[in-house]
């Protein structure tokens, strides 16, 4: 992989996190509880908020490093191609059925 591409696909990886951050603030704003608006939600949200947008990070993270190590594009379980799939999910570890195998429990994630 070209120098060229690494940066378009750390560029696009980025640019994915920061979209998903920024809707999923929009969607929250629009929330109202108990009278309170999205910037006086319970810290409990506030914190869950925090933490899947720091667990999108670490994948984001996770995924330049296979980038860098010329891993990316292929399913951590069976090496299958997934670049489909990356279209959608940029950060995506696994192909469609290993991802479905490790959502039912059939044998743990590639990743701590």
């Amino acid at each position: 992989m070209t120098e060229y591409q690494i940066t378009k696909i750390e560029q696009h990886l980025h640019n994915k996190l920061e979209q998903e951050y920024a809707a999923t603030v929009a969607h929250l704003s629009g929330f109202h509880i108990g009278g309170e608006s999205f910037g006086g939600l319970d810290l409990s949200l506030q914190f869950t908020f925090n933490q899947q947008m720091a667990a999108k990070l670490r994948r984001v993270e996770q995924a330049l490093e296979r980038v860098r190590q010329g891993l990316y594009g292929r399913c951590e379980r069976c090496g299958t191609p997934i670049w489909e799939r990356l279209e959608v999910l940029p950060y995506a570890e696994l192909c469609i059925d290993c991802q479905r195998k490790t959502e039912r429990n059939l044998y743990p994630r590639p990743y701590s």
